[in-house]
């Protein structure tokens, strides 16, 4: 796509995650998951990107037409590892980790969440003891009395 001087613009491809309501940003050549780490969101797996545990997987609510082709890997898994694959409608269901989006897509997959960072002091800094900023530090670290 170009704007009006003729350059080229990105376009910005989200994909919203349900139920956790969060939109994900996908670059071109990304999967979702790899737009779902890059956020800083856990998405469950075991095989954290290889296509063989089918744990990733989602159901496309809305968008299907916006999803990158189903590759050979990703058909074999979905058709062969996928727990009651028989029953299920293989049109609306994608591995995470081989899908990427080229438009706005919606899709549903439990157990995705916002990870969060706990810092640390550093090592070498004595403990200390409650302050407003949190609660006295207990344990062997804690000063005694």
């Amino acid at each position: 796509m170009t704007d009006r001087n003729g350059e080229r613009q990105q376009v910005v491809v989200v994909v919203r995650v349900e139920p956790v309501g969060a939109d994900l940003q996908v670059a071109p050549g990304e999967t979702i998951i790899e737009a779902a780490w890059r956020h800083g969101y856990h998405w469950p797996t075991t095989c954290h990107g290889q296509a063989t545990c089918t744990i990733c997987r989602v159901e496309v609510l809305s968008g299907t037409e916006h999803l990158t082709p189903v590759g050979a890997d990703e058909q074999d898994v979905l058709a062969n590892r996928l727990p009651g694959a028989a029953r299920l409608d293989l049109t609306r269901v994608r591995l995470a980790c081989r899908a990427g989006a080229t438009g706005r897509v919606t899709v549903l997959k439990k157990g995705v969440r916002r990870l969060t960072t706990v810092h640390l002091p550093p090592a070498d800094e004595p403990p200390t003891a409650g302050t407003a900023d949190g609660p006295p530090e207990t344990g062997r670290a804690a000063k005694q009395p």
